[in-house]
């Protein structure tokens, strides 16, 4: 009891002791001082509020979830824009039904002139789907 005595009195201070507001009566009544805390709270919140729908407006990403989901997104955004080996293939096959056509190595007619360069984009766009 006496150790514990002694610690107190040095936690305590020197300011603690030469405190001018120590006998003090608090201001205002208990009312004004409600009415206080709660215009301070709804101001930190409103704060909150309009900080979070500015960085939504302009488009801000924020923390690792939202990160991670944008990268997601980006990387389906390019996903989007291939078509599977089979599709492709068969629209190969439909463009060079016509036997006029030929395999379009060679183009020497109005039909080939036509439709060959469509079947070599797809034939580039096939490339890289088949080696998937």
């Amino acid at each position: 009891m006496r150790l514990g005595s002694r610690f107190a009195a040095r936690c305590k201070g020197r300011l603690a002791e030469a405190s001018q507001n120590r006998h003090l009566a608090p201001a205002g009544s208990n009312p004004t001082r409600t009415l206080a805390a709660i215009c301070a709270a709804g101001l930190v919140i409103a704060s909150a509020g309009f900080g979070t729908v500015y960085a939504w407006a302009s488009g801000a990403v924020h923390g690792p979830l939202m990160a991670q989901r944008e990268r997601i997104e980006a990387e389906l955004a390019k996903l989007a824009n291939t078509r599977p080996v089979e599709t492709v293939r068969a629209e190969i096959i439909g463009h060079l039904s016509d036997p006029r056509i030929g395999d379009c190595n060679t183009i020497d007619g109005p039909r080939s002139r036509a439709i060959c360069p469509t079947v070599n984009t797809l034939r580039v766009e096939f490339e890289p789907a088949r080696s998937c």
